[in-house]
């Protein structure tokens, strides 16, 4: 190369040199820690996800304080290998600097113990926190998280709502052991107005139950007071019927020597509520294989309903609305033991209980004698399986539940030949099974009739149950036709009681001259004997 050549090369390098220590120089700057006294604003995210964001602009004496704190935290922190086991996947305080062009987020691990605390750099390495620059952290407000007691209680309206209240002072005790006050303006409700809609009465609940409290009601249409008392004599209130109120209510919670907290709330909203919901058993005395009837009252929405059962009984009612109250049936299983159960049912923020008493009952056994190629062919796993299978999606709710098709007493289908719940024993084979329904001696061709008014929902064919007809009556109430000759419904069609649905025959599981009816609430089975005498009872509510 040249001399002149080789200068050129130079002075070309050198014309770079600049843009190479600028890039340099950005390169190192954008990768450096931030300094504390070059930053603008602090955020700190707290345990519960509460942000408080602090910049020079707008605050400048706390920003500055906030910088300092986690200047000389950062400061005073040792290197260590790696977080604490017990802290990987803890909640943490995560705190971002910043400058206005650039942000630098940690990981602070802080607890109520000044001894244990760290914290994560932005570059992953973990430091453990000096206890005494802990400590000024943990007596800040914005480590409230830290403590449960500076949570303030939530009030609850009628199970269903949490109400923010309209004014509140909240103080709790921090690691220094003195009493500091509680930011609470991001749960106060504002100006904005709260209004609820409440089913089945009125009801307020605390999680942290305050020593006194006042509530005032009023009529909103009219303005009187419909209450004006502690709420321990909430049993005063009377509502009977739909009305809009409007409510306030003070809480409050002393300061004494036992407690981390002490504070007040004041409560102001508007309600749209019903009378309270009530529950009714059609009767209370039944045996094992019947069923009973439960009415309600003062209920819009009946699927909001809940029941339990002490004992269980193995079936959670499915409700259905008739004008202005709800009901619903309840089988009691064949098997269940004698004994009195509660039913817990409760609606918003009504819970009732209600007693059935079941008696006992026996059942007795019965020899069937059927030609052992007719047991063979008709009821086998397979057939059994396919009858099942068919039968399922009719058994459980259908569209025509929700009518109510049946009233007055059942009707039966003649002379009984094998009765209901009795336990069967094939004379071929030897098995052995619970007969679900009632047969009925009938002659070849004899009409087979509705044992009340309905729907037919399902008309076929099936190895087991031969010509087959189930027809919905209403509220999951069924009754099913088995071992016809004929069929002469359709799917669709209406009946009324003693309307024919088929004629009897010898198809399927039978050996000939009977008609098989039974009865289910959706999948149980119950039994028909006390409907020839008595309809179902509902309550009547006019008594």
């Amino acid at each position: 190369m040249s001399k002149n050549k080789a200068l050129l090369f130079v002075l070309a390098i050198l014309m770079f040199v600049p843009s190479f220590i600028a890039i340099r120089s950005y390169t190192k700057t954008e990768t450096a820690p931030i300094k504390t006294e070059s930053a603008s604003a602090i955020s700190i995210s707290d345990l519960d996800g509460t942000v408080f964001s602090l910049s020079k602009e707008e605050n400048a004496s706390e920003t500055a304080a906030m910088l300092e704190l986690f200047a000389a935290i950062n400061a005073g922190a040792t290197k260590v290998p790696a977080l604490p086991d017990p802290l990987m996947g803890t909640p943490f305080f995560k705190v971002t600097v910043s400058t206005g062009t650039k942000e630098e987020t940690a990981q602070y691990y802080f607890s109520v113990d000044p001894e244990n605390a760290y914290y994560v750099a932005a570059d992953g390495s973990a430091y453990k926190i000096a206890a005494a620059d802990a400590a000024k952290f943990i007596a800040t407000d914005y480590a409230a998280s830290l403590y449960t007691e500076a949570k303030t209680p939530v009030m609850t309206l009628a199970s269903q709502y949490e109400v923010s209240p309209v004014a509140a002072e909240w103080s709790y005790k921090n690691y220094t052991g003195d009493f500091v006050k509680a930011d609470v303006s991001g749960k106060l409700a504002g100006g904005a107005e709260q209004s609820y809609e409440l089913d089945g009465g009125f009801d307020i609940a605390f999680d942290t139950q305050p020593d006194y409290m006042t509530l005032k009601v009023a009529d909103s249409s009219t303005g009187s007071v419909l209450f004006d008392d502690l709420y321990e004599n909430i049993g005063n209130l009377k509502i009977d019927r739909t009305m809009t109120i409007d409510v306030d209510i003070e809480a409050k919670w002393y300061e004494d020597s036992e407690r981390n907290y002490y504070g007040s709330m004041m409560y102001s909203f508007s309600a749209k509520v019903g009378a309270p919901a009530e529950f009714y058993l059609g009767k209370t005395t039944i045996q094992p294989g019947e069923f009973v009837a439960i009415s309600a009252k003062n209920v819009a929405s009946p699927s909001k309903i809940t029941f339990s059962s002490s004992p269980d009984i193995g079936f959670t009612p499915v409700w259905f609305t008739d004008g202005e109250y709800a009901h619903a049936l309840v089988p009691i299983n064949m098997d269940l033991a004698a004994g009195d159960y509660v039913f817990s049912i409760g609606y918003g923020s009504v819970t009732q209980d209600i007693t059935l008493t079941v008696t006992d009952r026996k059942f007795l056994e019965y020899n069937l004698i059927v030609n052992a190629g007719v047991t063979n062919s008709t009821r086998t796993e397979e057939t059994l399986a396919a009858f099942e299978k068919e039968m399922l999606p009719y058994a459980q709710s259908t569209s025509e539940a929700g009518t109510r098709y049946f009233d007055g007493t059942f009707g039966d289908n003649g002379s009984v030949a094998l009765g209901f719940g009795r336990y069967v024993t094939i004379s071929s084979n030897g098995a052995v099974f619970r007969h679900l329904g009632v047969d009925y001696i009938k002659n070849k061709g004899a009409d087979v009739t509705a044992v009340n008014a309905g729907k037919v929902i399902y008309t076929g064919y099936l190895d087991y149950s031969g010509y087959t007809v189930v027809v919905e009556h209403g509220y999951g109430l069924k009754s099913w036709y088995c071992h016809l000759g004929e069929v002469k419904v359709a799917v669709g069609d209406t009946v009324e009681k003693g309307s024919v649905v088929g004629a009897a025959g010898d198809t399927g599981f039978t050996q000939g001259g009977i008609v098989h009816v039974s009865l289910s609430v959706f999948d149980v089975p119950v039994c028909t004997y006390f409907l020839w005498e008595e309809p179902v009872l509902f309550h009547n509510f006019d008594e």
